[in-house]
């Protein structure tokens, strides 16, 4: 479950979420709509505690995403987050992108991540993420794989535009 009661955040003198409330239970489907600038992208990067909150409390399954006790790292290990932008390293190969999560976040071994991501990978996994112009190569595909490499199976999936990268 997920809870946010009267989150505050801002950036300077603009208040960006004023007092949002909301409880999302174990499979529960809920939609944010709003236009751009109007806090969805920074509402999903608070409950992920990749953003400080001004007041108010989020919990994860009765955790405090912002207390000092908290460990970010387990927490996150129940939540899923895809971005609208997926930003994988450009100077890092595709197997070396997927690896990233495991070992940073599960807290695998470099040989362990490495099993890991390889079952994952549908394309080479010396590939580039990157053509030489900078557009991102199999972005769909890498977007898939960085996501299920993250956890084994989160509990709730936060999807920021989500259909951006995803295909049939």
């Amino acid at each position: 479950m997920i809870e946010l009661k009267d989150i505050r955040k801002s950036f300077g003198q603009f208040e960006v979420l004023k007092g949002v409330s909301l409880t999302v239970q174990k499979g529960e489907v809920l939609s944010i709509v709003g236009g751009s600038g109007s806090g969805k992208s920074t509402m999903l990067m608070c409950i992920n505690g990749l953003e400080p909150i001004q007041s108010g409390q989020i919990l994860v399954d009765g955790t405090d995403v912002h207390a000092r006790s908290t460990d970010l790292n387990r927490l996150r290990q129940k939540i899923g987050i895809v971005f609208q932008q997926w930003n994988a390293f450009p100077h890092l190969t595709a197997l070396e992108n997927v690896m990233l999560a495991p070992r940073k976040v599960l807290g695998k071994s470099k040989k362990e991540a490495e099993e890991i991501a390889v079952k994952q990978l549908t394309l080479r996994p010396s590939s580039p993420v990157v053509s030489s112009s900078g557009w991102p190569l199999h972005a769909p595909s890498l977007c898939r794989r960085i996501t299920c490499s993250l956890t084994r199976s989160p509990r709730p999936s936060i999807r920021n535009s989500l259909a951006r990268c995803w295909t049939p």
